[in-house]
C-alpha cells in the first residue's frame, strides 16, 4: 500500500508540474469537487433546506425551472438582495426586460448595486458573462460574483434574429446547439474565478402529449448536464382574502437533481406580494 501510495502522489506531482497547479490532485480533505468556495444566501431558508447548503453554490452552475408565474424570479430577487447585503457582486442578464426597480425593492435589492444586462441574442449573452467576468476580477480578483440570467429560454439566436421563418425544427435545435457551446466555453471560468452563475428556465406545455412529461424546457439538455444543482418551483395555491382578492401565493420548491445532498427535496412556502418572504418562513 505504501508503495501504492508514492506511486499516486508521484504521478500528481509529475502531472501538475507539466500541466499547472491543481491540475490533478487526490479526492482527499484538503480537495474535493464536493468542497466549493462558498455560497450565495437565497435569502429563503425553505430553499436552503432543498440545496443542503446555505445558498446557491460558487463555481457551480445551477437551475431554477418552473411554469409562468411561479415565483422563479421573485426567488432571484431575494437571492440578489441577500447577496448585495454579504458584498457579492451582483449581474442580471435580463432577456425578457421586465425587471423594475421598485418590485425588486420589494426583495431587498438595492438597483443602483445591481449591473443589469439586456443581451441581443444567446452567442452575445455568452460572450458578456466571460467578458464581466474577467473584468470583475481584474478589477478585485477576491469578490465573489453572482450572475443570473432571466431567463435562458427568452433569449433568441443571432440565427433567428437574421432569418424571417424561425419556426423550423432546425431553428429550435440551433438554440439548443449554441447554449452547449457557451456552457463549454464558460464552465472553466465559472469554477476558477469564484462565480455562481444562475439559469432561470421555463417550463412550457408539449401540445399534444398525452404520455410521459407534458413539460418540456426550451434549449436541450445541455443546462442539465453542466448543472450541479437544478430545482423545480410550482405554484401550488394562491393566498386569498376572504373577497378572494389574491394577497400571494403557496409555492413549493424541490430539487431533481443535487450534487451536494440526496436530490428530491422539496419545501413549501408563502410568497406575498406586497412584502416578498416573510423572514419566519
Amino acid at each position: 500500500m505504501e508503495d501504492k501510495d508514492k506511486i499516486i502522489t508521484k504521478v500528481v506531482n509529475a502531472f501538475t508540474k507539466k500541466f499547472g497547479e491543481s491540475s490533478a490532485n487526490t479526492l482527499t480533505k484538503a480537495f474535493s469537487p464536493e468542497k466549493v468556495k462558498g455560497f450565495v444566501p437565497t435569502g429563503n431558508l425553505c430553499v436552503d433546506w432543498v440545496i443542503g447548503r446555505p445558498g446557491f453554490p460558487l463555481g457551480r452552475i445551477t437551475e431554477i425551472a418552473g411554469p409562468y408565474g411561479s415565483g422563479k424570479s421573485s426567488l432571484c430577487a431575494s437571492s440578489i438582495g441577500a447577496a448585495q447585503k454579504q458584498g457579492i457582486i451582483c449581474v442580471l442578464f435580463d432577456t425578457e426586460h421586465s425587471y423594475e426597480s421598485s418590485w425588486s425593492r420589494t426583495w431587498g435589492v438595492n438597483p443602483e448595486e445591481l449591473i443589469l444586462i439586456n443581451p441581443e441574442h444567446v452567442q452575445g449573452l455568452f460572450d458578456q458573462v466571460k467578458f464581466i467576468v474577467g473584468m470583475i476580477k481584474e478589477e478585485q480578483p477576491s469578490t465573489p460574483i453572482f450572475i443570473i440570467i432571466d431567463s435562458i429560454s427568452a433569449s433568441p439566436t443571432a440565427q433567428e434574429l437574421e432569418q424571417e421563418d424561425s419556426t423550423s425544427g432546425k431553428q429550435r435545435g440551433q438554440h439548443a446547439v449554441v447554449i452547449g457551446e457557451g456552457l463549454r466555453k464558460i464552465s472553466n471560468e465559472i469554477w476558477n474565478q469564484n462565480t455562481a452563475l444562475l439559469f432561470v428556465s421555463q417550463l412550457k406545455d408539449n401540445p399534444g402529449m398525452m404520455y410521459g412529461a407534458n413539460k418540456h424546457k426550451l434549449g436541450g439538455h445541455a443546462i442539465e448536464f453542466h448543472a450541479g444543482l437544478m430545482i423545480e418551483v410550482r405554484r401550488q395555491a394562491y393566498l386569498k382574502e376572504k373577497d378572494e382578492s389574491a394577497y400571494g401565493q403557496r409555492i413549493e420548491v424541490r430539487s431533481v437533481k443535487n450534487k451536494f445532498v440526496e436530490p428530491f427535496r422539496s419545501r413549501t412556502y408563502d410568497l406575498y406580494f406586497n412584502e416578498g418572504i416573510r423572514k419566519k418562513e
